[in-house]
Order: C-alpha cells, then sequence, then structure tokens
C-alpha cells in the first residue's frame, strides 16, 4: 500500500494523472484475491473517483461507462464491503456518499437502483451510533483526502 499511496501523493500535490497506476495496483491486488478493507475501499473509490472527475485531472479512465464495465470493480468492492463489514460506519459513509452523490457512477447498474441502494446506505450511516473520528481519513492517499473534506462538510 506505501507504493500506491506514494503515487497517490503525486495526484494529490498537483501532478496530474498519476491515479491510473495507484488504481491498476489496487486492481491487481483485488484480482490476486487480495479482499481487504483498505484494498477495497480504495478500489470502489478510484473507479468511482474516474466517473465523478474528469480524465484530464486524474488521468483515470471512465470505467463506469458503458463500454468499460466490465473492467470496473465498483460493484464487485462494494458488495463485498457491504457483506463483510455491514455495521462499519467508515463504509457506510463512503460507500453511502459516493452511492448517493453520482450514482451513474456505479457502472452497470441502474441508476434507479443504485439511488435506492445508497440511501438504504446512507441512512445506515446517519443512523449509526457510531461516531467517525476526525483522523480517521489521515494517511490514506486521495480516498483520505476526499473524505476528509466530505465528512467536514457532512457532520451529523
Amino acid at each position: 500500500m506505501e507504493e500506491i499511496s506514494a503515487l497517490e501523493a503525486l495526484y494529490t500535490a498537483g501532478a496530474s494523472k498519476t491515479l491510473a497506476p495507484a488504481r491498476a495496483q489496487l486492481a491487481g491486488r483485488w484480482q490476486a484475491g487480495e479482499r481487504d478493507r483498505e484494498t477495497a475501499l480504495r478500489l470502489a473509490f478510484l473507479d468511482w473517483y474516474s466517473c465523478s472527475e474528469p480524465q484530464f485531472l486524474t488521468g483515470l479512465p471512465d470505467v463506469s461507462s458503458s463500454q468499460a464495465v466490465e473492467e470496473g470493480f465498483f460493484l464487485p468492492t462494494c458488495e463485498h464491503l457491504l457483506a463483510a463489514h455491514p455495521g462499519d460506519v467508515e463504509v457506510l459513509f463512503a460507500l453511502g456518499w459516493m452511492l448517493t452523490s453520482h450514482p451513474w457512477c456505479a457502472g452497470g447498474a441502474s441508476t434507479s437502483d443504485v439511488e435506492a441502494r445508497g440511501r438504504v446506505v446512507w441512512t445506515a450511516y446517519l443512523t449509526s451510533p457510531i461516531e467517525l473520528g476526525d483522523a480517521v481519513f489521515t494517511d490514506r492517499g486521495t480516498y483520505g483526502i476526499y473524505f476528509a473534506h466530505i465528512q467536514a462538510t457532512q457532520r451529523r
């Protein structure tokens, strides 16, 4: 993960188009059977981000587009995370945000189905008695920087 974080650090420092190699490494981990929480969260995020932000900024191909759906990992990582970590407040927060803010970026699923699933996940986050700590996204690459900002604007 350190090498992936280093690639993402280049992006956040202003070097555009450095997220594609980070995504490729995360995808390689996933395809090799590494189903750890961090790999799944960051891969889901980068696939979603590939649609929600322009390629000229990120260097990520839009893997949610209909011609590239088979290349995307958002839905499998999302399903894995929700099954393996059903009450994890960070998982609920991150996936709930992605599913509701840009549901068309889920890749291959109907937008209305994604929005409905997103509302369920976001409601589970909002009703969770567990709070996300202020430092939960520290040192978590582009995923962490993005969601630290969202967390600051979405305090419950």
